[in-house]
């Protein structure tokens, strides 16, 4: 695995972390789910994170690895467009980001059925939901190029273990004890976390967007695009 790899897939899982999936185990919790079946939800979870994503890299393997060559022959017109539209969405995104930053924010619920098979399906369909990321869009994308059906599903474990951090730690600390102290903390922990970290990933979007626009202002002006092609 390579370094570009490794710290694109990190950059990637910086702007799709994840705080709701802590705050749906807190809400389970709450409710009386054992933490068998918290451990379930969060194994679903990664499954489908992993497994989806190597499927849909491979499935998008040579497709993109075709793109990113002929990328380069890309009149410099469509390219420019294209750039413009990418930088359009990505502003709205943090723009968005940024207006919703104080809203409160209401978690899925969790399942009325409370045992470890309920919350296991439940932990597949919120990882499956992660196609709506686009960080996790853009790691799949990236992890794409690679040749190694292990490479991309580490790359891709890589990236769930820093989305989804808060959900880890929490597990983790679930070993503990379903009632412990340290559980109470971690959770805890992971709130103040999340909020010190939305703020980041918002200023990660917003920074893409004004690369890609200064690259197209670049090449109005001088004719030459500043970024290269991949």
């Amino acid at each position: 695995m390579s370094w570009g790899l490794v710290s694109g897939v990190l950059g990637f899982a910086v702007v799709g972390f994840d705080p709701f999936s802590v705050l749906i185990l807190a809400a389970a919790l709450g409710a009386g789910a054992r933490r068998r079946a918290l451990v379930a939800f969060a194994v679903g979870t990664l499954l489908a994170t992993v497994v989806l994503g190597t499927v849909l890299g491979r499935s998008v393997h040579h497709l993109t690895g075709y793109l990113l060559h002929e990328v380069r022959h890309v009149p410099g017109g469509w390219r420019l467009a294209v750039e413009l539209v990418v930088a359009a969405a990505l502003a709205g995104w943090a723009a968005h980001r940024w207006a919703s930053r104080d809203r409160p924010r209401d978690p899925t619920s969790p399942p009325k059925g409370l045992s470890a098979r309920a919350l296991l399906v439940a932990g597949v369909l919120w990882g499956l939901a992660g196609v709506s990321d686009p960080g996790y869009v853009g790691a799949v994308l990236l992890t794409a190029r690679e040749d190694s059906h292990l490479v991309m599903a580490g790359a891709l474990l890589l990236w769930f273990l820093v989305a989804q951090s808060p959900m880890v730690v929490t597990v983790a600390a679930l070993a503990a004890g379903r009632d412990s102290p340290a559980v109470t903390r971690v959770v805890a922990g992971t709130q103040r976390l999340v909020g010190a970290l939305r703020p980041v990933a918002t200023a990660v979007v917003a920074l893409a967007a004004l690369a890609l626009l200064a690259d197209g202002v670049t090449y109005v002006v001088s004719g030459r695009f500043a970024l290269p092609p991949h």
